[in-house]
């Protein structure tokens, strides 16, 4: 069933009383295996999705469904940990509807964390990718025929589509301790082949995950500012699994939270 608006108005109402008079500088979604990232902050306040609704909790292991207030460096943000996949239920609603509850929040900034496995045979389980640009290998489009989107509003510049500043400015700072790259977006939830790894490093692609393609999209669609990083959860090798990926990203937080430390030190810069 289509999300409808009203729920949208909802969850707005509860996040604003959470929020009070602080205004966020942006809004983190987190991947797999990352639902603790928040407390490597202070938590000023936390809700769960199943207090806001249209948030549709999330059915795979390594996402909590929370949306916590946090602060560094006296800049305040949110982090919402857990978020819904098109796999699981099948519902593109579901994916980009805390894009859309960003935007009414009036956010101008979107900071999107996923845990990807690895195209390119030097990237080494653990490594951060800053996200350069991404590859939609969904083969769906937020922008697809929605009632909602008027013909002619829908043709969204993508290039570039992840904020360029960032970017160089994490070259400049961090050199050599991040890599950076092109993410590939694919449906899932069955890992790649062989074949399906070959394809995608010749089409560019540096790492491939399940997620951020399509809330990007429509976040540039909102005119929302936005930036990526996938954490490596497995090196290209012959097979993985979700547990794997789990374990490697519970042991990687800190490599996380260093991300999202970076945003707020670029912002304040």
């Amino acid at each position: 069933m289509k999300v409808k608006e009203p729920y949208m108005e909802k969850s707005v109402r509860v996040i604003r009383k959470m929020l009070g008079r602080v205004k966020p500088a942006f809004y983190v979604i987190s991947g797999s295996g990352q639902k603790k990232v928040s407390e490597f902050f202070e938590t000023l306040q936390t809700v769960p999705f199943s207090r806001l609704s249209g948030f549709s909790s999330p059915t795979v292991k390594g996402h909590s469904g929370k949306l916590s207030l946090c602060t560094f460096e006296k800049t305040h943000f949110l982090v919402q940990c857990g978020r819904n996949h098109l796999y699981e239920k099948g519902k593109m609603d579901d994916v980009i509807f805390p894009v859309k509850v960003a935007k009414k929040l009036g956010i101008p900034r979107i900071l999107f964390l996923n845990s990807a496995g690895a195209v390119k045979k030097e990237l080494q389980t653990g490594d951060v990718v800053i996200i350069t640009d991404h590859i939609n290998f969904m083969f769906q489009n937020p922008l697809f025929a929605r009632s909602s989107i008027k013909i002619g509003n829908c043709f969204v510049s993508m290039r570039p589509s992840y904020e360029s500043d960032f970017i160089r400015f994490l070259r400049k700072r961090k050199k050599g301790y991040f890599k950076f790259g092109v993410y590939a977006g694919v449906t899932g939830p069955s890992y790649e082949t062989k074949a399906e790894l070959d394809f995608l490093e010749k089409a560019g692609a540096d790492v491939v995950g399940m997620s951020t393609v399509m809330e990007a999209i429509y976040a540039r669609y909102l005119g929302l500012k936005i930036s990526g990083a996938s954490l490596v959860a497995n090196a290209r090798k012959s097979s993985t699994s979700h547990d794997e990926v789990i374990r490697t990203a519970n042991r990687s937080l800190k490599k996380i939270s260093e991300i999202i430390k970076l945003f707020v030190k670029f912002l304040n810069r």
